[in-house]
């Protein structure tokens, strides 16, 4: 099953266990606890109230979710958030030939 993209806003990271606590934007309020996040992006870079990019290896499967990107300033500092009006498009490939 192809993976999707969703845009989300950080709530919480654990810099010892490298896992965020996510709020992903979108019709549906949905709250993911323990979402890997990717080695390049930092820790200083996961601060509380950051728009992020949660790619999902499966959707619709919360177990496959990792941070890949934060965007922005903080959602609420004045600075509007990074992701406004920002479409994101991507194609996953897997597999061999």
């Amino acid at each position: 099953m192809p993976g999707s993209m969703e845009l989300g806003v950080v709530r919480a990271f654990d810099g010892a266990t490298r896992k965020a606590a996510v709020r992903l934007l979108g019709g549906l309020q949905t709250y993911l606890t323990a979402v890997a996040v990717a080695a390049h992006v930092s820790a200083a870079d996961m601060a509380v109230g950051r728009e992020c990019v949660v790619l999902f290896l499966e959707e619709h499967e919360p177990d496959s979710a990792t941070v890949v990107a934060v965007l922005g300033s903080p959602v609420g500092d004045g600075g509007g958030g990074g992701g406004a009006g920002l479409a994101i498009t991507f194609a996953l490939v897997l597999g061999g030939d």
